[in-house]
């Protein structure tokens, strides 16, 4: 995996040809190539992704047609001193084929699930039954005493697990977004670095 970290001296090698870095040769030089691509001629995203997952210099002659550095930078229309073109004239046709280059957003489980999943636990559920049970038997053939007694017995154990799931609930919910926040704040802190007509420009995650 480092023998293309080495060479290029990027461990993004598929996002410096496709987003406008830096790249060299697998002598290891640095050379200017004119961009002939287009959309018909770019690598897949299959082709790429399992490039940054290998990374090993088989993948990259298999994506680059046997062409190295060289022909991969070819193959995605991206020149090797400059970078993409700014702006991008086919950006809408780079983002049909490659797709955004950002994570999608992680969906925050609502509460409701929350209070679904502490339901389910056991001891929950046995306070549940025994509340109902009491109140099956005693609320209904029990003398009026009883029955009273049964009423007040089981009201308590069922407000008593209504507040024990709610507050645990509650947690779980709230942890969540807090380490959602938590996650934003670091990506927003990340910078990263691209060039374009051969200008290095800084951009956040």
């Amino acid at each position: 995996p480092g023998l293309l970290r080495n060479r290029c001296g990027s461990s993004s090698l598929g996002g410096s040809c496709l987003f406008g870095g830096r790249a060299c040769d697998s002598r290891g030089s640095m050379s200017k190539v004119a961009p002939e691509a287009g959309e018909d001629s770019w690598p897949t995203r299959l082709e790429l992704t399992n490039l940054m997952v290998e990374q090993t210099l088989d993948e990259l002659a298999l994506v680059s047609k046997g062409g190295g550095i060289r022909g991969l930078c070819e193959r995605l229309g991206t020149d090797r001193e400059k970078g993409l073109a700014n702006p991008v004239n086919d950006w809408d046709s780079r983002v049909k084929v490659f797709g955004e280059n950002e994570f999608a957003e992680r969906k925050l489980t609502p509460y409701y699930k929350f209070l679904w999943v502490q339901i389910k636990e056991k001891i929950i559920l046995l306070l549940l039954f025994m509340a109902t049970l009491e109140l099956c038997i005693k609320g209904i053939g029990g003398s009026g005493l009883e029955r009273t007694e049964a009423i007040a017995e089981s009201s308590v154990l069922y407000i008593t697990v209504t507040i024990i799931v709610n507050i645990a609930a509650f947690l779980d919910w709230k942890r969540e977004r807090m380490f959602e926040a938590l996650t934003k704040r670091l990506a927003s802190s990340n910078l990263r670095f691209i060039v374009r007509d051969g200008q290095q420009m800084q951009l956040t995650d």
